[in-house]
């Protein structure tokens, strides 16, 4: 299952919502949207915000924008613990209302992408993580890696960043910059597999 707040309302809680630390369990979201049809799924998300706010959504998401590579919107959400991750689960399944109101949304978005979205869970990994530890929040601009562990054992992943890694040895490496172009400086020295990602604000 999945729990994710759309992003626009994201970029109102932002200041609110860092962390000082690394989640232990960091849930990644990836939408797929195709370029023709952002305005059209931009404009859904509004009216899913509204829904979240209005319903009292239980748990906050930040949502990113791809600046590289394919169009994608991801969002993000950081548990503490398994723990946690169930209480939000039960939270979300609690407000009936909510849910189905953010399955009408999702009907309406899909034919908007271009392939099926995807939701992972991730745990940090303190000793594949490398340089200043990257928290929720942290940044409004991020350079991100998505490569494996066996590559990144033969010594490939030459970027610095905060490790989270998912059961199938996919591992997702978050590091912040202050700008979009020393991001995509950063991202460009790492290679194909590093991308640039901006908050959303609007």
């Amino acid at each position: 299952m999945h729990f994710r707040l759309p992003l626009i309302a994201l970029a109102l809680t932002i200041s609110a919502f860092a962390q000082e630390r690394p989640p232990q369990i960091l849930e990644v979201y990836r939408e797929f949207w195709k370029p023709e049809n952002v305005a059209a799924s931009q404009k859904i998300e509004v009216e899913a915000a509204q829904i979240c706010l209005d319903l009292k959504c239980p748990h906050p998401y930040l949502g990113l924008e791809s600046l590289t590579g394919p169009n994608e919107v991801w969002f993000l959400n950081g548990f503490a613990s398994s723990t946690e991750l169930k209480q939000v689960g039960d939270d979300y399944q609690e407000n009936t209302a909510l849910m189905e109101g953010l399955d009408q949304i999702l009907i309406r978005k899909k034919p908007l992408s271009s392939a099926e979205d995807v939701n992972v869970f991730a745990t940090y990994q303190q000793s594949l993580s490398r340089g200043a530890p990257w928290s929720l929040g942290q940044g409004r601009f991020l350079v991100i890696t998505v490569t494996k562990r066996d590559l990144a054992a033969k010594g490939n992943l030459v970027i610095d960043g905060t490790a989270f890694e998912v059961d199938d040895g996919t591992l997702f490496i978050f590091s912040a910059a202050r700008t979009q172009q020393e991001a995509e400086a950063r991202a460009a020295a790492a290679g194909p597999e590093t991308r640039v990602f901006a908050v959303r604000t609007n």
